[in-house]
């Protein structure tokens, strides 16, 4: 019975220990090429699905032990599939993830033949190539454009298998089909390119004679510029991309021709194209500032630059400047303006050159007018007369002399005036516009009286209004009111008036206004 009692209690105590033993979890640590990203695993036996994040390039799962499909997952890589059988030992496993695309350097380089190559440097030799279009394919699409335009441009391809098309403008150089791209690579997509070339030649000349040393310069429409320089006999050949072209000639004192500076067609890559250009010499320059008599800039003044028989006009900017050219030899500079006295030099000039920080003086022409103010018959002295502008501003004053003698002096030519007089019991006066162009000497100036209202009271000896009575004032009838009054208009500084054959004079005072007179 003993015996049967510890049977019971070994079965027991070895069936929970198994069951223990079953219990357990196996631990797994993963290790990463990457630094984060995602776990997902599923039980093959109950197909129970999990999912951890990782970071710090590992992982450590306690699992029960089994069978598990895997998928590890990172940004920028290909996922990574796993079927692992989990025990309940310590494993380690090391997943290594493979990128999805990379960043490249793409150079474009001029080559007698077209080939690509990956390199781990950069280039030793700079881009020299413009209007190259890169065109990547994949499984007939296109995925990407390249236009070549910087020394070094940065692009980022998936990798695979790509067809590659270079053209230049809108010509195909060459196709390269099912060009591996990959991680293995290094990071310089180099491209060494045949363009598209036609051969050019020519000739400088200067009138009869050639002229060697000259660059004739090629510049097309993005400002890309390609230089051939003409031997000692003024001929000049080479070889240049097909384009479209407009032409210049870099030799100090020469330039090409007007008739020559055109836009060029070297796009037909069957033709040799020949150029016979022409140039002229570049003529020397003259530099000067014109400013007046108290040293301030003379706008819009003309400048003529006469050089043999050739005569050249030109005008000063708001600073008084100039720049003009001539011809070598002796050359006379003449200046004018209005209001000014017209000014002139003679200088050499020599071939190429420049004649600068010249300065010319212009005198202005000032003109005078005087004359005599008066009211007809008499001088009017000590009076104020004013010239004003257009606008009734003064600009100048003086004064009446004695005599009445008055005068302004230092006019502008340019001037545009009007003279003008206030003086109390005359009329104000005023004259028409005035330029002047030679000194006036008798600008009379006669002032007219102003009207002025008079009252009168008339009066007997008993100091009686003489009413409704019938005057003679300056032989006009007049009849004065029922209180005696006579209101009298006149520019005259007295009065004569007559009552019944009764002449009286009566002397206007210049503050009086009503004026009682006695009548017998």
């Amino acid at each position: 019975m003993l015996k049967k009692v510890f049977a019971i209690i070994f079965v027991f105590l070895f069936s929970t220990i198994l069951w223990a033993e079953d219990k357990k979890d196996g631990t797994a640590s993963f290790y990463f090429n990457t630094p984060r990203g995602y776990i997902e695993f599923t039980d093959i036996s109950d197909q129970s699905k999990y999912g951890i994040n990782f970071t710090d390039s590992k992982a450590l799962l306690d699992l029960k032990p089994g069978n598990y499909k895997f998928q590890f997952f990172s940004p920028s890589y290909f996922p990574v599939e796993r079927v692992i059988s989990i025990s309940r030992e310590y494993q380690s496993y090391n997943i290594d993830f493979s990128k999805k695309s990379g960043d490249f350097f793409i150079s474009v380089r001029k080559s007698g033949k077209n080939q690509i190559y990956f390199h781990n440097e950069p280039p030793n030799t700079p881009h020299i190539l413009n209007d190259i279009s890169i065109l990547f394919y994949k499984e007939g699409e296109l995925v990407k454009t390249v236009d070549s335009d910087s020394l070094l441009q940065k692009i980022n391809l998936n990798f695979g298998q790509y067809d590659i098309v270079i053209k230049e403008l809108d010509k195909t150089l060459f196709r390269v089909q099912r060009f591996p791209v990959n991680e293995r690579y290094g990071e310089y997509l180099n491209f060494f390119v045949q363009p598209i070339e036609v051969p050019v030649e020519g000739v400088l000349r200067i009138n009869d004679m050639y002229l060697g040393g000259a660059d004739i310069i090629f510049t097309d429409v993005k400002n890309n510029s390609y230089t051939l320089t003409s031997d000692f006999s003024g001929k000049f050949s080479g070889n240049i991309p097909s384009k479209k072209y407009k032409l210049s000639v870099k030799k100090f004192g020469y330039f090409l021709k007007k008739e020559n500076q055109l836009i060029y067609d070297f796009t037909d890559e069957d033709k040799k194209f020949t150029l016979n250009l022409e140039l002229e010499e570049a003529p020397s320059f003259i530099e000067a500032r014109i400013i007046d008599d108290k040293n301030l800039p003379v706008a819009n003044a003309e400048v003529v630059i006469k050089s043999s028989d050739a005569e050249k006009k030109s005008f000063t900017d708001s600073f008084g400047r100039f720049r003009g050219t001539a011809n070598p030899g002796l050359v006379m500079i003449k200046v004018n303006k209005d209001g000014f006295f017209s000014q002139g030099l003679v200088r050499r000039v020599e071939k190429f050159s420049t004649i600068s920080n010249l300065e010319i003086q212009l005198k202005r022409k000032l003109y005078k007018i005087s004359g005599i103010l008066s009211d007809g018959v008499k001088p009017i002295k000590s009076q104020k007369i004013d010239l004003i502008n257009l606008k009734g501003k003064r600009i100048a004053s003086t004064l009446s002399g004695e005599n009445g003698y008055f005068e302004f002096l230092d006019i502008p030519a340019t001037a545009t005036f009007k003279v003008s007089v206030n003086i109390s019991d005359f009329k104000p006066y005023e004259s028409s516009e005035m330029t002047l162009k030679e000194a006036i000497s008798n600008f009379n100036i006669i002032m007219n009286r102003g009207s002025r209202q008079v009252i009168l009271e008339i009066t007997d000896a008993s100091d009686t209004p003489v009413k409704n009575s019938l005057f003679d004032l300056d032989g006009k009838n007049i009849t004065s009111d029922s209180n005696g009054i006579i209101s009298y208009n006149t520019s005259s500084h007295e009065i004569n008036i007559t009552y019944k054959s009764q002449k009286k004079k009566i002397s206007l005072e210049k503050e009086k206004v009503v004026y009682q007179i006695s009548i017998n």
